[in-house]
């Protein structure tokens, strides 16, 4: 039984001596919340027949946990911020896959001025937490832009 688990070890060892400890021990995984904009969710975010609201996901997420958007075009009346961060090894994951977030009745959109200094502020969603992964999500209508990006 030992001589079998000899090479496996020493692969692990070579893979780590060669900078590719990545591969070697992959990184923490974390949960998959299933979630949705609809602001009558009451689930508890364990399956796609639970989930939870998009906005509660986005601010309790932890490094390594992925949220997956529930399809469906969803009316958004209020703004997403996400201020939560990943990690360089377990970013948070934001996936969908037909997933239209529609801000057409959002507030802002009676008082845009173009002219305003804060015409980049009134996203959909803004992003300033680090290691983010977020794919498959259509936004429309936003009252300023899609997706604002602060920080570094």
């Amino acid at each position: 039984m030992r001589n079998k688990m000899l090479p496996a070890l020493v692969a692990a060892c070579i893979m780590m001596v060669m900078g590719n400890s990545a591969a070697a021990f992959p990184a923490e995984q974390g949960r998959t919340v299933y979630a949705t904009a609809s602001e009558n969710a009451v689930g508890d975010g364990s399956s796609e027949s639970s989930p939870i609201k998009l906005s509660e996901a986005l601010k309790n997420a932890s490094p390594g946990d992925e949220i997956r958007l529930l399809p469906g075009t969803y009316e958004c009346s209020a703004s997403y911020k996400i201020q939560t961060s990943g990690s360089q090894d377990s970013p948070i994951r934001l996936m969908a896959d037909g997933a239209v977030l529609d801000f057409s009745g959002h507030p802002s959109h009676a008082s845009l001025d173009a002219d305003d200094d804060g015409y980049e502020k009134k996203a959909g969603i803004t992003l300033s937490g680090s290691y983010w992964d977020i794919s498959g999500i259509t936004i429309e209508r936003a009252p300023g832009v899609g997706m604002h990006i602060e920080g570094s």
